[in-house]
């Protein structure tokens, strides 16, 4: 993973109450941010989902922690290739 500390520029969003946490990439779901954050914007409830599954495809995972100083979420993707899953012989 490669990323920088959040004074070097990743944007911290504002905090989730912790009941919010464990279903916030599935689909369909909006979670309210906690009471003292700016209000919520409208959507759909798929963007955090649609990101779960890019990142499951890529053999990968994505991660959220929140508390009074806001949210980050941390995405792990592997480096390198993967094998190839085309179906190629290689006899």
């Amino acid at each position: 993973m490669i990323a920088a500390p959040a004074e070097e520029g990743l944007e911290r969003r504002s905090a989730y109450t912790p009941r919010a946490l464990p279903t916030l990439f599935d689909p369909l779901t909006r979670a309210a941010p906690s009471q003292h954050h700016k209000p919520i914007t409208p959507g759909m409830g798929l963007g955090l989902y649609i990101c779960r599954c890019i990142a499951h495809a890529h053999h990968g995972t994505i991660a959220v922690e929140s508390d009074e100083r806001g949210t980050v979420f941390t995405v792990d993707l592997p480096r390198g290739t993967m094998p190839n899953d085309a179906g190629t012989d290689s006899s």
